[in-house]
């Protein structure tokens, strides 16, 4: 079998192969015509728009967003600070204590920490508690002593507060965006990325092929060999 899209097209969603092809007639994803490779995007046209508050606008998204573009152009997560890093004063275990944390208690409990836990890594950490300029995570990162490693805080609204940034509401289904020059998204093309992949390859198929696609906007890969996920 072959699924062949025409060339200069743009496809939105999701391939899954979940049966094996021989050896002499593998099955192909490809295209067909002349001109540009077809295109497979994992994002979504975010459409609906009404006005949160300010320059904040919100609109129904049903899927988890993991980036958000505007005319291909991609947005940040809004986070603290916004640009740059805080610095851990004494961290390890299931904990981070940072003097440039003054917030009131309770302040970060929700959030999402990404911590440089080493020279080599980075960990992305739920924040379960805060006080006194203390997070408490979900999952124990490494023993950072008082190294003065970067973070910073992202994954709640009141951190939207530039242009440029957005936020997804997972419990409520709600993207919220701030557009540059404090633009009304109803009027932009607004992508959200959804989908996992572009192609996805089932566990223990085999004799498949992917060939003269272009691939966009997947929350993990363009085509992704499932075998490790089953």
């Amino acid at each position: 079998d072959r699924i062949l899209l025409k060339r200069r097209g743009t496809y939105r969603g999701q391939i899954i192969l979940g049966t094996s092809g021989t050896p002499s007639q593998p099955i192909t994803v490809g295209a067909y015509g002349t001109g540009d490779l077809p295109v497979i995007k994992g994002s979504d046209l975010v459409t609906g728009w009404s006005n949160y508050q300010g320059n904040i606008w919100r609109a129904p998204v049903g899927s988890k967003v993991d980036q958000v573009y505007i005319a291909g152009q991609r947005m940040n997560l809004a986070r603290y600070p916004n640009s740059g890093w805080l610095r851990n004063n004494q961290g390890g275990g299931t904990q981070l204590h940072s003097n440039d944390l003054t917030q009131p208690n309770g302040y970060w409990t929700g959030a999402t920490a990404v911590v440089r836990s080493s020279s080599s890594s980075f960990d992305t950490l739920p924040v379960t508690g805060y006080s006194n300029g203390t997070l408490t995570f979900g999952a124990p990162t490494l023993n950072m002593g008082t190294d003065p490693w970067g973070f910073y805080l992202r994954n709640k609204l009141v951190l939207l507060d530039s242009p440029g940034e957005w936020y997804y509401d997972a419990v409520a289904h709600q993207l919220y965006l701030w557009a540059p020059g404090n633009a009304n998204p109803n009027g932009l093309t607004v992508e959200a990325a959804v989908y996992w992949s572009g192609v996805d390859c089932y566990w223990h198929r085999d004799n498949l092929r992917v060939e003269n696609i272009a691939f966009r906007h997947q929350r993990l890969a363009g085509v992704f060999n499932d075998v490790a996920f089953h």
